[in-house]
């Protein structure tokens, strides 16, 4: 069945695969079956029928949360009786690799796997490589793709025997949608007990900074347990409307900017690509034209480039209603890379101090973990990413003798009077479950159970505590971000907060090199701001560096080696450097012959 239908979508035109639909994808019913008490389709259904639940910005298309109830009533229908017709792997149940850009048709396709027994969704980015796609694909054995049509071509490659491609527009013509239904038709909807969604979840691929990316498994529970958490840390309601700008298949994307909102009955609305100028004119809008955006998320590269095209794009009479949006906006956070002082300190300035950004700390095996405070401002430590979100524990262990320094549980029983760092470890509901099929990298990952059933995750991060209010400080990946040089442990992401603090200095990656002196020679990469004089990108050099950061570091920290660079440094959708990659590609040399 799967093989006949794909070479129908193969062989046609795939532009026209809206035409060319499976005869078991027709159906006259607007009447569908959903679980009874699943978490996604409880809110769906107890939210106002009317009430916008997602918006398309570039379009201006709205969709309702009786569409979404519709919708995904319909896309669970279809894609039961698709997986049905595919025999599941032997690991049991079924992955759908879902690609896309921001979309209402993506969040419902994803929300519909949600809710399918022994079912996984698998977000896909739709900028990686065919190499990248196809490990990700054969990893989670992935039996169905589903992908708008303008997509198709991209992900026509990978069908074979045991693994179908369809498109949005196949498997929901317009015609079947809630949009397509006579005004006032009713929709009425049955929700059964014996609906299950049991072994329901999804799994997103790690970003594979430092390793191949792991399948990471999320189950439903564990997901809702997520946006739980973050909803109550940061008071996310019907109110809330969020404005979405980052990728889907990240957590960043998927549980922060849209599943949070979506469990408060709220709104989202939809930017991407990514756009400064765009972002700035809807959170412009009067509230009179649309409501106000009060909520968003980010990484340090968007924020930089919103100051960016503020400081030298921005018409001079756009800034006063620009002012007003940012006056609107209660909630701008910033993750998945450190947020440089200099970055902050530009944000304040371009916001006129209306709306400072909070820093957070995730990672796709967690969600969210992390938070600076809400309020006071005060109370937001410069540089750390506050305490744990409501369920979470956060211990700092050492490494060697895996002594517990911190306990976020216990915190008054910390016995330092200064700052003391180690391995962060994470404890709560909000952990995943496993690495798909890696069984080892699974069991590595979390310290060894003591016979008492708790899960204590490894993050591969070493953290700091501050004595005085006990917010935790990341000092970098274990395996990337920490330099063993001389005896001491420096911290990467410490060295390049101060690099950017130097005139000029538009990005930074510091990496340790193999030294036969030191062990790792810290090695700083630089690239200069277009501003930058053609004299002094001359005189930048190691002599330069060095009198700019001794006032602000120790000696032994600062880099002893600089390499400037012509070109940005390569980085990820989510703005992660990938630095044993970035090693390999400008110091092939000095790493095969290890020093």
């Amino acid at each position: 069945m799967f093989s006949l239908i794909f070479e129908m979508l193969r062989f046609a035109n795939l532009s026209r695969t809206a035409a060319l639909r499976p005869h078991f994808l027709r159906m006259s019913s607007r009447s569908f079956v959903l679980p009874a008490r699943h978490p996604v389709v409880d809110s769906l259904k107890a939210a106002d029928q009317d009430k916008v639940a997602i918006r398309h910005v570039p379009s201006g298309n709205t969709y309702t949360y009786g569409d979404m109830l519709h919708d995904v009533g319909y896309w669970r229908t279809k894609l039961q009786e698709i997986t049905a017709a595919a025999t599941p792997e032997a690991s049991g149940g079924h992955r759908i690799a879902i690609m896309g850009e921001n979309s209402y048709q993506f969040a419902v396709a994803f929300y519909a796997s949600l809710t399918l027994p022994g079912t996984l969704a698998v977000p896909l980015c739709t900028n990686h490589t065919s190499a990248e796609i196809q490990y990700q694909l054969d990893n989670s054995q992935a039996s169905l793709i589903i992908t708008p049509e303008r997509f198709a071509n991209k992900v026509e490659q990978f069908h074979n025997a045991d693994r179908q491609v369809l498109t949005f527009e196949a498997i929901q013509p317009a015609d079947k949608t809630a949009k397509a239904a006579p005004a006032g038709a009713a929709r009425v909807h049955e929700f059964r007990e014996d609906a299950t969604y049991e072994g329901a979840g999804y799994m997103l691929y790690t970003s594979g900074t430092s390793g191949n990316p792991k399948g990471v498994v999320t189950p439903l529970e564990t997901f809702m347990a997520q946006a739980k958490a973050l909803s109550a840390a940061w008071k996310i309601n019907e109110n809330t409307n969020f404005l979405h700008t980052l990728p889907l298949h990240h957590v960043h994307g998927v549980l922060i900017a849209l599943t949070l909102p979506v469990l408060a009955r709220a709104r989202v609305e939809f930017l991407f690509p990514f756009s400064p100028a765009a972002v700035l004119d809807r959170l412009a809008t009067p509230p009179s034209v649309l409501p106000p955006i009060n909520t968003y998320t980010a990484v340090p590269t968007i924020y930089s480039r919103l100051v960016n095209y503020i400081d030298e794009h921005l018409p001079e009479e756009k800034h006063a209603a620009v002012q007003e949006g940012f006056s609107r906006l209660q909630l701008a956070m910033c993750g998945s890379a450190a947020l440089p002082d200099p970055l902050r300190q530009s944000w304040d300035r371009v916001t006129n101090g209306q709306v400072s950004l909070l820093e957070r700390y995730g990672m796709t095996e967690t969600g969210i973990t992390l938070s600076q405070p809400l309020a006071p401002l005060s109370s937001r430590r410069p540089g750390t990413v506050g305490h744990p979100v409501p369920s979470v524990v956060a211990r700092i262990v050492d490494p060697d003798s895996k002594e517990v320094l911190f306990d976020s549980s216990n915190a008054a029983a910390y016995k330092f009077n200064k700052e003391v760092s180690g391995d962060l470890v994470l404890g709560g509901p909000t952990v995943f479950k496993e690495y798909w099929h890696k069984p080892e990298a699974t069991r590595d990952t979390f310290l060894p159970d003591t016979g008492n059933g708790e899960r204590w995750f490894v993050t591969g991060d070493v953290a700091s505590v501050n004595p005085e209010d006990h917010s935790i400080k990341i000092l970098g990946r274990a395996s990337m971000d920490i330099i063993k040089s001389g005896g001491e442990k420096l911290s990467a992401l410490e060295i390049e907060r101060e690099i950017l603090a130097v005139p000029h200095v538009a990005e930074t990656a510091v990496v340790g090199l193999p030294s036969r002196e030191w062990g790792e020679q810290a090695t700083a990469i630089v690239v200069l701001k277009s501003s930058a004089s053609p004299e002094y990108r001359q005189n930048f050099d190691y002599q330069y560096l060095k009198t700019q950061l001794r006032e602000k570091l120790s000696g032994y920290k600062i880099p002893r080696e600089v390499l400037v660079l012509d070109t940005p440094i390569p980085r990820n959708q989510m703005g992660k450097v990938n630095k044993k990659s970035l090693v390999k590609t400008l110091f092939p040399d000095r790493i095969k012959a290890k020093i």
